[in-house]
């Protein structure tokens, strides 16, 4: 074959090698941001877990009766795990956008965050005035709790490792930092958690105003005739 017809051959088929391998390498690029983006979300997940387990476990030093510590542990979930809601947004997204790549993970990770959040909701109150009751359901819900930490670890470590070499391990890295840090701050969670004690129930003792010094006698503005 005469070669003005197979230079120009070469060229398209080099052109086009180029363009493919451009092509992978920006949908890598991309494929890497997402898990990125998956990443940091599970992380912060990580942190507010593991915070709302040590304060809950040690408020129990500051109240008196299981009835006043369900109203503690209810109102520091209500008020720091799964916070702000924007976040819980985020977190969903970031799962939604990897799903098409790792549809198994995915739909594993949409049912921690579920479980999560029916944990952040649930409540106790009913059983608190009974002991036993109480025991075995709170007994309950801290395993549960324990479980999905433990399922969070595995979950880092795996997109960890498939972001890349270096972001495994520094997530390894962040789990013996974060066991050595937990050790020198437990005077920070001490006081943390007896703020919070003092302030939720500050508040849960507030009284309220008395009928007769509601206007309307009580009556709710948008119920008067």
């Amino acid at each position: 074959m005469d070669e003005k017809y197979i230079w120009p051959l070469v060229g398209v088929v080099l052109g086009w090698l180029l363009t493919q391998l451009a092509s992978g390498m920006k949908d890598r690029a991309e494929d890497r941001r997402k898990v990125g983006r998956l990443l940091s979300s599970l992380l912060l997940i990580q942190d507010q877990l593991a915070t709302l387990i040590d304060v809950c476990d040690r408020i129990k030093t500051h109240v008196d009766g299981w009835e006043a510590y369900e109203r503690m542990r209810k109102g520091i979930s209500d008020r720091h795990f799964l916070e702000p809601s924007t976040h819980l947004d985020s977190i969903r997204k970031a799962i939604d956008d990897v799903s098409g790549l790792y549809p198994m993970e995915a739909h594993s990770l949409q049912r921690l965050i579920d479980l999560l959040l029916k944990n952040k909701k649930a409540s106790l109150a009913a059983s608190s005035l009974n002991r036993d009751l109480y025991v075995r359901g709170i007994s309950a819900y801290e395993v549960g709790l324990d479980l999905a930490a433990a399922e969070l670890k595995l979950v880092t470590r795996r997109f960890g490792h498939r972001h890349g070499f270096f972001t495994y391990a520094k997530v390894l890295f962040r789990e013996v930092r974060s066991k050595r840090r937990r050790t020198k701050t437990d005077a920070f969670l001490a006081a943390f958690s007896k703020d919070a004690f003092a302030e939720l129930n500050s508040a849960a003792e507030t009284p309220k105003p008395s009928v007769e010094a509601r206007p309307n006698g009580g009556v709710p503005p948008d119920l008067e005739r």
